[in-house]
């Protein structure tokens, strides 16, 4: 749907002509010739952006601004003003306008400025999303733990000392869990914003996937899944920040073994890709697991254009999401590739590849 545009003014020729070169750069258009009009279009639609004329009978763009912006809070005014109503369209924008134009008005500049309001409208948006999806992990996830290690605390010194273990051990735990997450919601905000730095090296990747395997056996073994890693010999190395790659790799096994049936089976593989004329040679990682919980649909919002972490049916699902989201972004910051497959039943795969180096 294209975005609609409310033009607001007492001249008919300026109204007619501003509406067919809008319409003509994709814009969807309407027009009022007064606030008292516009006020009635806008009780009844929904607007992106008002363009209003600060001088006009009946009802003036002075007077409908503060009306305008009480009905319909999310519709951004841009005022239109000459060069003698300069002081009132500053007022207007202490009012609550997000701009101004002086008249007469060149179409290219108001497309521009239409544009470049709308780009600013979409990712105010898309932020509320992100903010509002970590104010529940704040509330759901992190301050569950952070009472637990609170309990634990007090009730450490009134507990045998083999006990004392078994709880600081737990503390220990928890307080890993919480780390982690608070360093995916930053990374993930700050993938959004695009102030993410990669500190590329040559980096070995068939170490990375030894160590990180030997590592999460010990998780594995407890949630009764096994763990088996294929790593092709001669693996070549990638041009790439490590800590990154290495973040992703855990993503994937901890999505793995966390929604892995007892009994399951998880490979992780590591091989060569050949690339093309197009595509430089790559280094692919897998981790496969021949029974689990997650559904493609509960995936399917990571490959939406604008896709965002979605509250999952449970605690776990949705902290996969977050997770592979976060991955996602990671990858594809590194000119490679995320994508999720071969699907057979049960079975899910994770999957990156990125340029060797």
């Amino acid at each position: 749907m294209n975005d609609r545009i409310l033009i607001v003014d007492d001249e008919d020729s300026l109204r007619l002509s501003m509406k067919m070169r809008l319409k003509g750069a994709g814009f969807d258009v309407e027009e009022a010739s007064d606030g008292e009009q516009a006020l009635d279009k806008i009780r009844e639609n929904q607007y992106d952006v008002v363009l209003l004329d600060i001088k006009m009978p009946t009802l003036s763009g002075l007077d409908a601004l503060p009306m305008i912006v009480q009905t319909s809070p999310k519709t951004d005014v841009i005022m239109m003003t000459g060069f003698a109503d300069f002081s009132d369209a500053i007022e207007c924008l202490k009012a609550g306008a997000k701009d101004y134009l002086v008249k007469p008005i060149e179409v290219t500049e108001l497309v521009t400025r239409l544009k470049t309001l709308l780009r600013t409208r979409q990712s105010e948006r898309e932020l509320q999303t992100v903010q509002h999806h970590y104010s529940s992990i704040l509330f759901y996830d992190l301050f569950g733990p952070l009472m637990t290690i609170r309990d634990i605390v007090h009730s450490a010194n009134n507990v045998r000392e083999k006990d004392q273990e078994a709880l600081l051990a737990y503390a220990t735990e928890l307080s890993e869990q919480l780390s982690s997450k608070v360093r995916g919601m930053l990374d993930f905000t700050h993938i959004e914003s695009g102030v993410l730095a990669l500190n590329r090296k040559k980096f070995d990747i068939a170490k990375l996937v030894n160590q990180i395997c030997d590592r999460q056996r010990i998780l594995a073994q407890k949630n009764k899944v096994s763990l088996e890693k294929v790593v092709q010999q001669k693996l070549h190395s990638s041009h790439c920040d490590g800590e990154k790659i290495e973040q992703v790799l855990n993503y994937f096994l901890t999505a793995a073994i966390q929604n892995s049936e007892r009994g399951a089976e998880i490979k992780v593989s590591a091989a060569n890709k050949a690339g093309d004329n197009q595509v430089k040679d790559q280094v692919q990682v897998s981790v496969r697991s021949s029974n689990s919980n997650v559904q493609e649909e509960d995936l399917s919002i990571l490959f939406h254009k604008n896709g965002k972490p979605v509250d999952g049916r449970n605690t776990k699902l949705q902290e996969t999401v977050l997770n592979l989201a976060i991955a996602k972004r990671l990858i594809e910051a590194h000119g490679g590739l995320f994508w999720i497959g071969p699907k057979e039943k049960k079975s899910i795969q994770y999957n990156f590849s990125i340029p060797v180096a």
